[in-house]
């Protein structure tokens, strides 16, 4: 069963808000970081894009490397900022630490609560993170019944214990960024790392019938 709630601040026309909230989900009780942009009007279904942070991070951590909501503010949509258990997620990960809670399920129930409580066109809602996160974004494209647009990973793959689970139930864009040297989350894949990159980009491609093959663009 799950049970939400959402503290919420008053947000007037053209007023920006952070606003840092919780939901009960499973029993535990799960904080997110919210950013609503000044140009947000009640009533204008506005885009929800989901900022995940790796491993240790934390939501806040996440907000200040990345600056979401700057960006937020330059194009018009809103930011969550969900927080994993003990500063992880459940990605299957063989690495000790990791999280075992339903935070495929939490990040559902935070989209309803979410969209129940704003104006959320429901066509334009996104997933990315870093690391962890990426992984994270991918269990989401994977496994979510929920559908999102677009997923963006950032220095994340797929473990090899989320392979089998991997069965879309839509069919989201997907962006893989990473580095060729990155020494935590090899690019060629490892037993801790899971799948190398070629391997997510080829698994993507079957799941979706992709009809032409990624394209790579080398920086």
């Amino acid at each position: 069963r799950l049970l939400h709630c959402i503290v919420l601040a008053t947000i007037s026309l053209h007023t920006s808000a952070q606003v840092s909230s919780t939901i009960s989900h499973n029993g535990i009780t799960r904080d997110h970081i919210t950013y609503v942009p000044t140009s947000y009007v009640q009533g204008t279904p506005t885009p929800l894009v989901f900022v995940m942070h790796g491993f240790t991070q934390s939501a806040s951590a996440i907000m200040n490397a990345t600056d979401f909501n700057a960006l937020a503010e330059l194009e018009g949509f809103i930011v969550a900022y969900p927080n994993g258990v003990n500063n992880g997620w459940n990605t299957n990960s063989p690495f000790p630490g990791g999280s075992t809670a339903d935070d495929v399920g939490y990040i559902g129930a935070l989209r309803d609560t979410l969209i129940a409580a704003f104006s959320i066109d429901t066509t334009r809602i996104y997933a990315c993170g870093f690391s962890a996160g990426g992984y994270m974004s991918h269990k989401l494209g994977c496994e979510s019944p929920k559908c999102f647009a677009a997923i963006a990973s950032v220095s994340g793959t797929i473990n090899n214990g989320a392979v089998d689970a991997c069965v879309p139930q839509h069919t989201p864009g997907v962006l893989q960024i990473h580095g060729t040297s990155d020494l935590i989350v090899n690019y060629n894949g490892s037993i801790f790392s899971g799948l190398g990159v070629q391997e997510v980009l080829d698994l993507w491609t079957a799941n979706l019938a992709c009809a032409t093959p990624p394209v790579i663009t080398p920086y």
